[in-house]
């Protein structure tokens, strides 16, 4: 599976995505002329745009605090369950 770009994630301009890599590549936009609807108001398409960002830069300690409460709690609870339920998901390409 080919890795995604570098994180940290930012945003430029409400809604371009840029990604932490040397050049500070842009690795997606939200903005009309794009693959997202066009008729939605600019607002929500920042806010959309602001969301990716948040929800891939917390991706990689979210998933490490699911394996460690996988880790200590008993294997049968439902915190545990929970989390290598998640954890199944998100490891999928």
């Amino acid at each position: 599976m080919t890795e995604h770009s570098p994180l940290p994630w930012a945003l430029a301009g409400m809604t371009g995505i840029y990604c932490g890599d040397s050049r500070g590549s842009k690795v997606a936009s939200t903005n009309e002329g794009h693959t997202f609807p066009h008729n939605l108001p600019f607002e929500e398409v920042a806010a959309n745009a602001a969301l990716i960002v948040r929800s891939v830069n917390l991706l990689p300690e979210a998933l490490a605090a699911l394996e460690e409460i996988q880790r200590v709690t008993f294997p049968n609870s439902k915190a545990a369950r929970i989390a290598r339920a998640v954890l199944q998901k998100a490891r999928q390409p």
